[in-house]
């Protein structure tokens, strides 16, 4: 039993890494299609991020305003397959926020 466990463990951060890289390689074909997109057609506005992120300077972001612990927010970047941003001024945060 505690073997089985431990190779469904590994399975599952197989399956993660591989989730990872494979969203990887969707947003770098969704952000050169939007660059293809800026570049024929003026004013086309394109997003290759979900609908509650916003696209910036080729990243996406996304601003949750729920408390949570260190340790939550990164099981929820983990459950968003998105890593956390620390972001260290206000004027950062001001401009981000902004965007």
């Amino acid at each position: 039993m505690e073997e089985r466990l431990g190779n469904l463990s590994g399975e599952l951060q197989a399956l993660r890494a591989h989730s990872r890289t494979l969203a990887g390689s969707l947003q770098r074909v969704a952000e050169r299609l939007c660059r293809e997109l800026y570049d024929k057609h003026a004013g086309h506005r394109c997003s290759p991020c979900p609908d509650t992120w916003w696209w910036q300077g080729a990243r996406c972001y996304k601003f949750s305003g729920d408390s949570r612990s260190w340790q939550g927010c990164q099981s929820y970047c983990e459950a968003e397959n998105a890593t956390m941003l620390k972001i260290d001024t206000q004027d950062v945060l001001v401009s981000a926020g902004s965007s």
